[in-house]
């Protein structure tokens, strides 16, 4: 993605995620395999999350000390 894309990019998934958040009904993530960085914001943005045993989960700006960049201001 070409840098003058980023800001474009992470308000409609910003966008999208709080949505999702604001749903007038309950929402529920299935995570069933991996769920990393944008995947796993929109199933936090769920008010129910079900996750198989086997499932993988991660942040992965969170490695680098950065704030999440879809899901920052969700909250």
């Amino acid at each position: 993605m070409h840098s003058s894309e980023v800001s474009s990019f992470v308000s409609k998934a910003r966008a999208t995620i709080n949505e999702m958040a604001n749903l007038p009904v309950p929402t529920i993530a299935a995570i069933d395999g991996t769920a990393l960085g944008g995947g796993l914001e929109l199933a936090l943005a769920c008010d129910i999350r079900v996750a198989a045993s086997s499932a993988k989960m991660g942040l992965v700006e969170t490695k680098l000390a950065i704030i999440p960049g879809a899901d920052y201001g969700m909250f």
